[in-house]
């Protein structure tokens, strides 16, 4: 399902602000492994960190708009197929 012109730039943004989110999440949450303990949880911190960070901006979005068009299944609940 293609979004139309009107929910485009809203998607976008979104999008935009995950990649952030998750920019931001993985840095802090490598950082953090570091200094604990070390490379290895370091990467695996990083991974959750900007997972979570993902999560989180689709959640806000989905709260400021309910109805918007996303890639996931969400946009096909109810579909008989």
């Amino acid at each position: 399902m293609n979004p139309g012109p009107s929910s485009s730039k809203p998607l976008r943004v979104v999008q935009a602000l995950q990649l952030a989110a998750a920019a931001a999440g993985a840095l802090a949450s490598y950082d953090f492994g570091m200094q604990i303990s070390g490379i290895p949880l370091a990467v695996l911190l990083a991974a959750n960190g900007a997972f979570f960070g993902i999560i989180m901006v689709g959640y806000v979005a989905d709260l400021i708009w309910p109805q918007r068009a996303t890639s996931s299944g969400s946009a096909r609940r109810g579909s008989s197929g």
